[in-house]
């Protein structure tokens, strides 16, 4: 829009010092023409003057000859004056139509670069909501598309964490089993060592109780249910 207004003022700058310079070009021909019509009068009257001289120094002879040569250079010095008047003011006259002529030509110029200045304007400002939305298109599309990508990653991460945690638990059973059956075939151990092939007899029974007890213990750790 700066620009635009720039352009526009630079125009009727232009347009101005323009017409200003034709008003100074008509008004100085006009001022020449005048001069010229002002200097031929002098050299009109000074023709007229020289004639009347000569009148005057034959005027012994031609008195009558001198006064109508004079009253004809006269008509025709006058004449020459109004011819040259008229002349000097038609000038003007077509100078200062040339000199509006020019302006109105500029106006129009103006107006029209103005109009194309303010078209591109309208333009510009089309392609930039236009680029703006499709940013906001894009922006939006990749936000989604992130979001999908970070949920689909919180799956796969909760997926693999929800795996270790299983793999964990089953490690931890297996070494839990593991030192529930090494407890028990430790207890074994000792009691055989500790009361030997005797174990089938009626005196061991308390020791045949504690091992079923051990051994049922055993099985319920091993299989909760």
């Amino acid at each position: 829009i700066r620009i635009a207004k720039d352009n526009r003022q630079n125009d009727m700058r232009i347009a101005n010092e323009t017409r200003l310079k034709d008003l100074r070009i008509a008004e100085e021909n006009r001022r020449k023409d005048m001069e010229i019509a002002e200097e031929n009068r002098r050299k009109d009257l000074k023709i007229a003057e020289l004639q009347i001289n000569i009148a005057e120094e034959n005027r012994a002879g031609a008195v009558r000859l001198a006064n109508e040569t004079r009253s004809n250079d006269l008509v025709i010095a006058a004449e020459n004056r109004r011819k040259d008047i008229e002349i000097a003011e038609e000038n003007r006259r077509k100078d200062i139509e040339i000199a509006e002529e020019n302006r109105r030509k500029d106006l129009k110029i103006a107006d029209f670069q103005i109009k194309i200045a303010d078209e591109n304007r309208q333009n510009d400002i089309r392609i930039a909501n236009k680029t703006r939305q499709n940013d906001l298109i894009i922006a939006s599309e990749n936000r989604r598309k992130d979001i999908e990508i970070a949920e689909e990653n919180r799956r796969k991460d909760f997926k693999i964490a929800e795996a270790n945690r299983h793999k964990d638990r089953e490690v931890t059973e297996d070494q839990q089993k593991h030192s529930i059956i090494s407890a028990y075939y430790s207890f074994l151990s000792q009691l055989l060592l500790k009361e030997g092939v005797h174990l089938d007899s009626e005196n061991h029974e308390a020791a045949r109780f504690v091992a079923r007890f051990e051994t049922l213990i055993a099985f319920r750790q091993l299989d909760p249910k």
